[in-house]
């Protein structure tokens, strides 16, 4: 990467050293890095978006975190999906489709997000269906689970079917005054009176229901969408009544009630497809988040310590603790997020020496060797990964090529940085 315009003029190197990258345990060549440009773009973006200006240096530390643990669980996600052979039915390009619709972003119609919707579907359907054939899962007691923590959506409540039809009182946003359902009341009795010898669908054109269907027929509603008022004062009428005028918060109803459907409730047996289909997703979903987090145990994540560290214990990236952790230096203030030198590690003078990253590895140890100078040092941790009261190494070296090592009891990570100075 070619540095140029302000962040050149700051110091930095025309190499920029990752804010992140990942490896696996069999190679040192990262397969997925963040840099630290891209990095400091997106929490300046977030910055931007906070008025408070006392809140930003908290809020910049846990954006990056965020930001990082996101981008390290969404790689992990789309290498074990890229990985699955998987048949995508047209049940599930049609399910990818509909989600795109009930969406509201416009960018969930793209086509090749809705490919990447259906297939993922696809998989999860497929780890959904290869672990009840295993054996690893009862299929009818799983589903069985399901139904009942999900009984709401399996009912459905007592509706009133009515047309319906509106008189407004007063005009525009304003509160209506008494003056205002005065004129109302006496609209809607007139509008009454024609209903004892016109039909309702025909009479319904007058009504000032915002977007009124034709007819005044506004279908079947629930208690909760009439109102508590309402549905008490149509309750006890039998189907086909006509109401004198209503009064409610804005005006007058006249409604005509249709018909009553009582409240329903889908039993197992007849929804075991619709449970099918949640089940698929609820599980698949898990299915997926923990094969793709089993390649953990073959990946080195290695965090810039100025922006935070790698907790395999909470899968995420954790925003630097100075406090706890000497070998993290401190986190940049809100000022210096927007100057952060992208090419230098922690300082970008010779007179300090490059920083060193903070390396998290699943496995038993972690190595780190930083040569200046001419000299060469090197130190190598045994850890445990993300546990509570860890040990921190740091080794110094001077112009002789001489080591001091130090070792520390810190909480939560492990990490072992080695400078040497000329």
């Amino acid at each position: 990467m070619v540095v140029t315009g302000s962040l050149a003029a700051a110091g930095c190197s025309q190499v920029d050293p990752p804010a992140l990258s990942m490896s696996t345990n069999a190679s040192t060549d990262p397969y997925f890095t963040i840099t630290r440009d891209d990095l400091i773009t997106e929490v300046q973006e977030a910055q931007s978006q906070s008025s408070l200006a006392a809140t930003k240096t908290s809020l910049g530390t846990d954006v990056i975190a965020s930001y990082l643990t996101t981008q390290v669980l969404k790689e992990f996600q789309e290498r074990f999906l890229a990985e699955q052979q998987v048949v995508v039915t047209d049940a599930d390009q049609k399910a990818a489709q509909q989600a795109a619709q009930s969406s509201q972003t416009g960018a969930a119609t793209d086509p090749q997000q809705i490919a990447d919707q259906a297939r993922l579907l696809a998989v999860e359907r497929k780890l959904t269906e290869d672990a009840f054939n295993s054996g690893k899962l009862d299929r009818e007691k799983f589903f069985r689970d399901f139904y009942d923590k999900n009984k709401a959506s399996f009912s459905t409540p007592a509706q009133t079917c009515i047309h319906l039809i509106g008189i407004q009182a007063g005009t525009g946003n304003a509160a209506p005054t008494e003056a205002d359902y005065t004129a109302a009341a006496a609209k809607a009795a007139d509008i009454r009176k024609r209903l004892d010898t016109e039909s309702f669908d025909a009479v319904a054109s007058v009504s000032e229901v915002p977007n009124a269907p034709a007819g005044g027929d506004v279908g079947c509603v629930t208690a909760d969408q009439l109102g508590p008022d309402l549905t008490a004062t149509i309750a006890p009428l039998p189907t086909g009544t006509i109401t004198q005028p209503l009064r409610t918060d804005g005006g007058y109803f006249i409604i005509r009630i249709d018909d009553r459907k009582p409240e329903a409730t889908t039993s197992f047996e007849d929804a075991k497809a619709d449970i099918a289909a949640g089940v698929a997703q609820e599980l698949g979903r898990q299915l997926i988040s923990d094969a793709a987090l089993k390649d953990l145990e073959r990946t080195v994540v290695t965090v810039d310590p100025r922006f935070g560290y790698w907790s395999y214990e909470q899968r995420a990236v954790l925003p630097p603790q100075p406090a706890q952790n000497p070998t993290v230096p401190p986190a940049p203030t809100s000022t210096e997020l927007g100057q952060l030198p992208i090419g230098g590690g922690p300082s970008t003078t010779a007179a300090t020496g490059s920083g060193a990253s903070t390396t998290t590895r699943a496995t038993a140890s972690s190595t780190t060797t930083t040569t200046e100078g001419g000299s060469t040092a090197s130190s190598t941790t045994t850890t445990a990964a993300a546990g509570a009261g860890a040990a921190s190494t740091t080794t110094t070296a001077g112009a002789g090529g001489a080591a001091s090592s130090t070792t520390t009891t810190t909480a939560p990570a492990t990490s072992t940085t080695t400078t040497t100075r000329p």
